[in-house]
């Protein structure tokens, strides 16, 4: 990405993902049934250093373990979601 283009979306990157996923995880609750958490998440994913180069990479221990964290309860909202009892049922 251009050098003239990251100035500009920079101080608008973060507040831009932060709608985003809110807009994504009320469209996939609606149509999908999806929990928010997981639109949140992949949202996040799409837009971070590595795919899209959106959003510029963390700085600070503090962030690191709140992006730690978000994550842990992302994984555990989904988890709380599986049924064991269909999965034994449907192998």
């Amino acid at each position: 990405m251009p050098d003239y283009l990251v100035a500009m979306i920079g101080p608008l990157a973060w507040p831009a993902a932060l709608l985003a996923a809110w807009l994504a995880g009320e469209a996939g609750q609606r149509w999908l049934a999806l929990p928010r958490v997981s639109s949140y998440g992949l949202v996040g994913f799409l837009l971070a250093e590595h795919q899209a180069g959106l959003l510029g990479r963390m700085g600070g221990d503090v962030l690191a373990l709140a992006a730690d964290v978000a994550f842990g309860m992302i994984l555990f909202e989904l988890g709380y979601r599986i049924n064991l009892r269909w999965l034994r049922s449907n192998p």
